[in-house]
């Protein structure tokens, strides 16, 4: 009974801990007003204004199943069939600033970086086929506790409502914390994570589900959960991503 008690403590320590951090973001965005966070110009409706929104590394033309730059219809050379999703999306490359408006979502929870992330995520995702339901990849609940918030679940809460798609929230868990992803290569991330997630929501029996997260590295992460996703019934699984790294 313990250790559960204990795991109850922190979740509600890191429950306390998101809703002041995202007071504080909102009281940070309402003193910073309509300013643009990367130049301090003028901005009407959202944190950048239309030039430095313009200045992003956008992606357009990239392979439809991992989301790297790449024309035409076939998939590209980094990737193969064990890739994992069937689908990829990804808005940006991930390199400057974009990686700079990235740490203000992912460590202050800063409300106007995660309202253009989820509208800009939203409009990419409009013009695919929409998912029966989407999940967002979880946190290990010591992170979390030390955190306090999840980002993958605060961006999947806004595009769910955007797109009145359902979210399944607590079906899938991540089960051990690991090594940090950022210092392992392609291979060392796909071992680092075995047996890391699991599914425990309902059967996904012919569903078409979609994956958020805010970063695709190397891809390992939607590879992993992919496969558990299809084996619990699902035929089709895509992922949706902020930002995706590119090749050096």
């Amino acid at each position: 009974m313990i250790p559960q008690v204990t795991q109850r403590l922190g979740s509600i320590l890191a429950s306390f801990t998101h809703h002041r951090q995202l007071l504080i973001s909102q009281i940070v965005d309402h003193c910073r007003g309509n300013q643009c966070l990367l130049c301090a110009d003028t901005s009407v409706n959202e944190c950048l204004c239309p030039p430095c929104s313009a200045d992003l590394a956008w992606l357009s033309e990239t392979c439809h199943r991992c989301a790297l730059p790449h024309e035409g219809d076939d998939i590209c050379h980094y990737c193969d069939d064990d890739f994992g999703p069937d689908h990829t999306l990804a808005v940006f490359a991930y390199q400057f600033p974009v990686n700079a408006l990235m740490a203000e979502f992912k460590y202050r929870a800063l409300m106007a970086v995660t309202d253009l992330f989820a509208a800009r995520l939203n409009d990419l995702a409009l013009s695919s086929s929409l998912p029966d339901f989407i999940v967002a990849v979880p946190m290990h609940h010591q992170r979390l506790r030390q955190r306090g918030y999840n980002p993958a679940l605060l961006l999947a809460k806004q595009v769910a409502k955007r797109l009145h798609v359902p979210l399944l929230t607590n079906a899938l868990v991540r089960q051990h914390d690991g090594q940090q992803q950022k210092s392992l290569s392609a291979e060392q991330r796909l071992i680092n994570l075995q047996n890391a997630f699991a599914w425990q929501g309902p059967s996904l029996q012919g569903r078409h589900i979609a994956i958020i997260d805010d970063v695709m590295t190397t891809g390992a992460t939607a590879q992993v959960i992919s496969k558990l996703l299809r084996q619990a019934g699902a035929v089709s699984v895509s992922a949706w991503v902020i930002a995706r790294t590119l090749p050096s």
